[in-house]
């Protein structure tokens, strides 16, 4: 009742004007305005220009937090001067390899083949088993250190989906993301680039990555992050896509189990990997189309497919949570 009285009220304002052509120039602003501010409407009329992860968020704050231009704070690219290098805080041959999915069901040529003649060529495994441990050691190698010197992280993006939805990595990602606070970026930095055998790259729209010297790949992408008593929300702004939460539901931390090793989520982590995405689609990572280029010389069409309910990939891997 309340919200129609508003609405009355909203669109008889502009008849107090004498021009007629100001009255329902005015008319259509007021509405507009109206619909932007109701939520529900707003979603309908907007869509599908409203990010799935957006569709929750009231008008005032999403203004508030995705269309304020970031600074960047001085200094992200200076030099570090290290003090010394450290070791890393554990070897790769440490890493908890028991709880590793390995997808083995899908090695063989067989499997690929039916996988491509359904279009699914996409969804096959983006890295093999060596490859996940190698990013599961570059993971650990990043948060010992970061844990070492008093900073929390927290898993988010795709490999909060994936830990919801797979247990671990999604199938056809090949990074892990994590989050960090803002506040603390010149720590991250001082720590991050004075390890062995490791490298820290800086990129201008604070989406660093963590990787080892001698090659580009894998990488950890590590993501800073503000917040509020409302929100917690990505400073790199093509990542607030899906990186805006509600405080609520991301602090305190609490603790899952990822590909078999346990890293820390936000406090109700489902709920967050169903907000900001359509958990039950499943959505190819474009450029993420597999390593085998003689079946995809073969069978061209089995990379058509670049989203599907999840449902139809049951045949390939386990999912979890999709009621």
């Amino acid at each position: 009742m309340r919200l129609l009285i508003l609405a009355s009220k909203v669109l008889a304002w502009p008849f107090r004007y004498k021009s007629q052509a100001a009255a329902v120039t005015m008319c259509f602003s007021a509405l507009f305005s109206f619909v932007l501010f109701v939520v529900p409407l707003r979603n309908v009329i907007l869509y599908p220009a409203i990010e799935y992860a957006w569709r929750e968020v009231n008008t005032y704050d999403l203004i508030r937090i995705h269309f304020v231009q970031e600074t960047i704070p001085h200094g992200v690219f200076n030099s570090v001067s290290c003090p010394e290098i450290s070791k890393p805080r554990i070897a790769k041959s440490e890493i908890n390899i028991s709880g590793v999915f390995s997808y083995e069901h899908l090695l063989s040529r067989d499997a690929q083949v039916l996988a491509l003649r359904k279009g699914h060529g996409r969804f096959l495994p983006a890295i093999d088993m060596n490859q996940k441990i190698e990013n599961l050691y570059l993971y650990k190698v990043a948060v010992l250190a970061l844990k070492r010197v008093g900073l929390q992280h927290f898993l988010v993006a795709g490999s909060l989906l994936g830990l919801n939805r797979h247990k671990g990595f999604v199938p056809w990602d090949d990074d892990l993301d994590i989050a960090v606070s803002l506040d603390s970026w010149e720590l991250v930095k001082q720590t991050l680039c004075c390890i062995d055998g490791f490298e820290l790259i800086k990129e201008h729209v604070l989406h660093w990555k963590f990787r080892f010297t001698d090659r580009i790949y894998p990488f950890l992408d590590i993501f800073f992050y503000r917040m509020d008593e409302d929100y917690v929300w990505a400073v790199t702004h093509y990542t607030r896509k899906t990186f805006i939460y509600p405080t609520g539901y991301v602090f305190p931390l609490s603790e899952s189990t990822f590909e078999g090793i346990k890293v820390p989520v936000p406090r109700d982590s489902l709920s967050v990997a169903r907000r900001i995405y359509d958990y039950s689609i499943c959505k190819a990572f474009k450029g993420h189309i597999g390593r085998n280029f003689s079946l995809m010389e073969s069978y061209p069409q089995g990379y058509s497919v670049e989203e599907v309910p999840c449902v139809e990939l049951t045949y390939m891997y386990p999912m979890y949570h999709l009621t």
